[in-house]
């Protein structure tokens, strides 16, 4: 156990496992107030490591047995395994985890010891026995059931599906393959929508539950357009992951399939700009990717066809921690040849990020990366001798430079990095959209169900029917942080958001982007699905055959409604008020039986289209 080399993979296409093996069960990240001195990083490094790790739980009952994460190192970018668990993640489980290492003597303090009196031992015998016969006939809880009820931010609503994935998708060819599963192409059966669905063998993978719950947790959590989404986690004798398609491969064979091998100068500006701005989006979230590489952004188009400033996107989060402001992670994760130096020096935080960006643009300028081995990365030069050098201007090789730097504290945060004059020098044309503020403020006022129930629809919806609200979600968000918020309406002004040269107030905007289901911050902004839920036609989403998938997402038991009791349980919506509920009821049910059948759905959904 420990940190001790074990063997060597291929430094460009596989994790860090093939580097350093840590068999430990998860990494805090840890807080310090300065960098240590080169003398004490290297005292560190060399410092003996513990036999075993393991953690203890603490905290609700319910949390009692759960086996929290398992360090990362996993092939390709098929399946991860990521950390287990920080502060943030704690934080939404509800659960401690500390740390305890074990040497050769202390093996036997990982339980706690009974001493019981001679005349009690038969009784405990006996009572053991009988506890032994409950146990067997409990039934064994699956995966996410010990990952609570919390809704995926895109949707709005708990996507842990218990009905068998066969059921729902049909699943045709294979898509690729990893060491702990494959993916496939899966389509929705009553609408034909495509996904990916990633299969992961949980016998295969029954060391590191935890690094996979935590790759879900996070996946759970994103929201954006420059990041791949997840739809539908399903579980039998295999966890399924759902999960938004792009069949133009990845930036590998964009690069391998140009001429010379090397991407053209008139692409690069628009490829940067998304990666980077993803990564903003991440990292607004405390989220650090740890994998950031060309293999592992994926895109819509296919290589031959021309790039748009939302064709990519970010994939494979199996190695992401979350790190809060001020901590650093204290083990290598990663591919080698992307890793920061500080990664190898085993204390680092978001930074690592963009210096791994600064390499896959290295890569799409030379065909080639920047460093060979990782004494090469220490020291933090890079050559450009190749001839395709001479002929690119001077703003992106300063650009360049500023990922690719030595030194953390002075290399571009991906904040500083979006301002930068050669990614802000873009051509895009202004997008308008009539009716903009009325629509948002429309989708607003909805219920929580009536939201949720749009946000599934419009997910199973094809690439150019929501193209347009994607275009404009893009044009409106100034600041790239994933959001629409009131300042961004503002900024954007009267003749974008559709109101001609009429200036906007500071009242309207407010008003469009007003919660009422937030008390404490009533001006939320819109996330990415949420906007694109409020500005799609409707008439896009509003057939039979579409809201008949959107109800089955809702109606887990396949019983032909959706009770009160199954709304109230937390299991769909997450916690609802009684408030809530009544709305919803009152909204739904027609009848007045306490549950919601599919001609009430449907009719609901309908005269509400009609306003």
């Amino acid at each position: 156990m420990g940190g001790s080399i074990s063997h060597r993979r291929c430094w460009q296409c596989n994790d860090v496992v093939g580097v350093a093996t840590y068999d430990a069960l998860g990494e805090d990240p840890v807080k310090r107030e300065t960098e240590p001195s080169a003398s004490a990083s290297s005292v560190n490094n060399t410092s003996k490591a513990p036999l075993k790790t393991f953690y203890t739980v603490t905290g609700s009952p319910a949390s009692e047995g759960s086996a929290p994460g398992s360090q990362p190192g996993s092939q390709g970018s098929l399946l991860s395994r990521g950390a287990a668990c920080s502060s943030a993640y704690k934080g939404r489980t509800g659960r401690t985890f500390s740390e305890v290492s074990l040497s050769d003597g202390d093996e036997d303090n990982d339980s706690e010891c009974l001493v019981v009196s001679q005349t009690s031992i038969s009784s405990a015998a006996s009572s053991a026995s009988s506890r032994s016969s409950t146990r067997h006939s409990h039934r064994r809880l699956k995966l996410v059931e010990t990952m609570g009820h919390i809704p995926s931010i895109a949707l709005q609503l708990v996507i842990n599906n218990p009905s068998p994935l066969d059921s729902i998708y049909k699943v045709e060819k294979e898509l690729g393959k990893g060491a702990f599963g494959i993916v496939r192409l899966g389509r929705v059966r009553i609408t034909g929508a495509k996904r990916a669905i990633k299969t992961i063998s949980k016998e295969m993978m029954k060391e590191q539950t935890g690094s996979l719950k935590m790759e879900i947790e996070i996946m759970k959590m994103l929201d954006h357009p420059g990041v791949v989404m997840l739809f539908e986690i399903f579980e039998d004798d295999d966890v399924h992951l759902s999960m938004e398609i792009c069949e133009g491969g990845c930036l590998t064979d964009r690069v391998k399939a140009a001429p010379h091998g090397q991407l053209p100068q008139k692409e690069l500006h628009v490829v940067m700009r998304q990666i980077v701005a993803a990564v903003n989006y991440l990292h607004e979230l405390n989220i650090v990717h740890r994998d950031i590489k060309a293999d592992n952004i994926l895109s819509k188009v296919h290589p031959t066809e021309a790039l748009r400033r939302t064709s990519l996107k970010v994939s494979d989060f199996g190695l992401s921690r979350i790190v809060e402001e001020g901590e650093y992670l204290s083990t290598m994760g990663g591919t080698p040849s992307h890793m920061a130096p500080e990664v190898f020096e085993r204390y680092y935080n978001h930074k690592c990020d963009l210096w791994s960006c600064g390499v896959v643009m290295y890569y799409l300028i030379a065909g080639e990366l920047p460093f060979k081995n990782e004494a090469e990365v220490k020291k933090g030069k890079y050559r450009m001798t190749h001839p395709v050098w001479d002929s690119m201007p001077t703003q992106p090789v300063a650009f360049l430079s500023t990922l690719l730097c030595r030194r953390a504290s002075s290399r571009y945060s991906a904040k500083k990095a979006l301002r930068d004059e050669w990614l802000l020098n873009s051509k895009a044309t202004p997008v308008t959209h009539t009716r903009l503020m009325e629509e948002l403020h429309t989708f607003r006022s909805f219920n929580k169900f009536k939201r949720a129930v749009i946000c599934t629809a419009v997910s199973m919806l094809a690439d150019h029917q929501i193209a347009s609200s994607r275009e404009l979600f893009i044009s409106l968000d100034a600041d790239k942080d994933g959001k629409i918020s009131a300042q961004d309406l503002k900024r954007a002004g009267g003749r974008a958001l559709g109101m001609g040269d009429n200036p906007v107030s500071s009242l309207q905007v407010k008003d469009a982007v007003a919660d009422r289901f937030e008390q404490l911050s009533p001006s939320r902004p819109f996330g990415y699905t949420e906007f694109l839920a409020a500005t799609v036609d409707p008439n896009c989403y509003m057939n039979t055959k579409l809201l008949k998938a959107a109800f089955n997402y809702f109606d887990r038991d396949h019983d032909g409604h959706i009770s009160l009791s199954e709304l109230s349980s937390g299991h769909l919506l997450g916690t609802l008020s009684m408030e809530e509920l009544h709305e919803i009821m009152t909204w739904c049910d027609e009848n007045g039986d306490m549950q919601i059948e599919f001609k009430e759905f449907e009719s609901m959904m309908m005269s509400e289209a009609e306003h």
